[in-house]
């Protein structure tokens, strides 16, 4: 792994955090899917566009429906566990500390209704009828938690603050509590809280007047902590499907879909030092907090068509439509608390600050790519089928928008930085008797473009398998979804002081992501 290019990414992002680079993250995040539906179409990898039949298909080729013959329900329930190991270097040359850390989630990854309209065999015409499906499924969960921790010998979080505080005068910074973070940037309000909880000093001019540079009120030229970081994010992706698929022929099937989508998505960032050795004794740690949740609602359309040209194959195709979320609201807030040597600081601080920002609040609209999948499927009479599907995605063509801000610098960013990729799954099922037997495979591309990134493989790999028992008037599937990536993090880095002596040597973490989701559908037929 390289640390040095996930710290060459940082000086990517934060220098444009005034063009609120973390909204192209964002643009991304809700963007992406995973492997979603029914357990049967889980533990088959997600494959889903040349295959019907199954509730799932009222999110991924409607033209599935049209396979049904007898109405039905189901529902699935999912119990997730995310695992991360994040290695923390401190320095990018230092060594590496590794800390683990996971979190459960319960959550309802598939359900829904198919009314089922068929026409009887002995009726003729080559329209065979049809199905109407409503559905609801969990495209994304964002449930995980990741823990770091180092000791740092080189740079503070107080020297990131100092460099956040750059160009900013005592009266910008100096502000009632209550007022912290009121209508200020980021950076200012993050400073507020540095300066008024004595965390940073102004450096002082020759005639030992205070100016708009600032250093860390820790240490000056000795500051050796122990640093440690927890991320933790929550909420998820869904969308109701109302779709319908009909039956030509028994030969060609074509559906189309209404999508509403809703999202909501948190976090809670800390971020501690301990100082352990300093040059400059008072301080003798503090914690920063960040919080942050989003939500909002949007719309978009699927179409797909299915040839079977005989039992043996079959052939799929679909296309997903950009989906506008509109009026997406924000709000975030940070905190900080201190605690200080009373007797080192001779009673110039108090023991303990804690402080916090008012609570902010923004609204974007943001259009996610258009999406494009192909399968093929093939038979072995009622022993089975092995499907693989393929996905075109366009992720640097989402775009975010505003009439508060600009978001042209954002999107220009949105396409230097990701790129198309080519989603591929696979899997198939066996069949014996009432018993059924899955195993298949997704592999999600890097949507990073690698010549404006880090270096660092984003690829996403979910393995899978399940069983399941089908009778006559219900049925149950299981299976399990394994998935493994690796993602970067910087805490902090060093943008506005141009005289800077920490540029450069911000502190990187990379983080192995693995998850498993065991899901359990049951469903009737009437």
């Amino acid at each position: 792994m390289k640390f040095r290019h996930i710290v060459a990414l940082a000086g990517m992002i934060f220098p444009a955090m005034m063009a609120h680079a973390q909204y192209v993250e964002e643009a991304l995040r809700y963007s992406q899917t995973t492997t979603f539906g029914s357990a049967r179409f889980q533990s088959m990898g997600g494959v889903n566009t040349a295959l019907g039949a199954d509730i799932s298909s009222a999110a991924g080729n409607p033209a599935g429906l049209g396979f049904f013959r007898k109405s039905e329900w189901s529902l699935t329930p999912s119990l997730g566990f995310a695992n991360t190991r994040a290695d923390y270097r401190p320095l990018p040359s230092g060594n590496i500390t590794s800390s683990r850390d996971s979190k459960s989630n319960f959550n309802i990854a598939n359900m829904g209704i198919v009314f089922a309209s068929p026409k009887a065999d002995i009726e003729g015409g080559i329209w065979r009828g049809g199905s109407f499906g409503i559905s609801f499924t969990r495209l994304n969960n964002f449930h995980n938690q990741i823990t770091f921790r180092g000791v740092n010998n080189n740079t503070s979080f107080t020297d990131f603050l100092a460099d956040q505080a750059y160009d900013y005068t005592r009266n910008q910074l100096y502000v009632p509590e209550k007022e912290i973070g009121l209508n200020a940037s980021e950076d200012l309000a993050r400073a507020q809280l540095a300066y008024i909880g004595f965390l940073i000093d102004p450096i002082l001019d020759q005639n030992n007047n205070p100016t708009n540079r600032y250093e860390s009120g820790a240490g000056k030229e000795k500051l050796i902590t122990s640093q440690e970081g927890t991320i933790t994010t929550n909420g998820g992706q869904n969308q109701w499907n109302f779709s319908y698929g009909g039956n030509i022929a028994d030969k060609f099937y074509f559906g189309a879909a209404l999508g509403l989508s809703s999202l909501r998505y948190g976090y809670e960032k800390t971020f501690s030092e301990t100082v352990l050795e300093t040059d400059y004794p008072g301080l003798l740690n503090f914690r920063f907090t960040d919080n942050y949740e989003v939500s909002g609602g949007g719309v978009n359309g699927t179409v797909g068509a299915i040839f079977k040209p005989n039992d043996i194959i079959r052939f799929g195709i679909s296309a997903t439509t950009p989906t506008y979320y509109w009026n997406l609201r924000e709000e975030f807030s940070s905190s900080m608390n201190a605690n200080f040597d009373v007797n080192a600081t001779n009673g110039t601080t108090p023991s303990q600050i804690n402080l916090k920002t008012v609570n902010n609040s923004a609204n974007f609209e943001l259009t996610t790519p258009f999406r494009l999948a192909g399968g093929v499927a093939f038979f072995a009479g009622k022993h089975g089928f092995v499907s693989a599907d393929v996905e075109y995605v366009a992720y640097n063509n989402a775009k975010l928008f505003s009439t508060e801000d600009d978001f042209g610098p954002d999107n220009e960013l949105i396409r230097t930085r990701y790129q198309p990729t080519v989603n591929a799954r696979i899997g198939g099922e066996f069949r014996e008797g009432i018993f059924r037997a899955r195993i298949g495979g997704a592999y999600f591309g890097d949507p990073y473009d690698q010549k404006q990134a880090d270096g660092l493989d984003r690829t996403r790999i979910n393995l899978s398998t399940g069983v399941g028992l089908r009778l006559p008037k219900f049925y149950i599937d299981f299976g399990v979804v394994h998935s493994r990536y690796k993602s970067g993090y910087t805490p902090y880095s060093f943008q506005f002081d141009p005289n800077s002596r920490f540029r450069g040597e911000e502190p990187s973490a990379m983080i192995r992501n693995a998850s498993t989701n065991a899901v359990l559908s049951f469903g009737t037929f009437f």
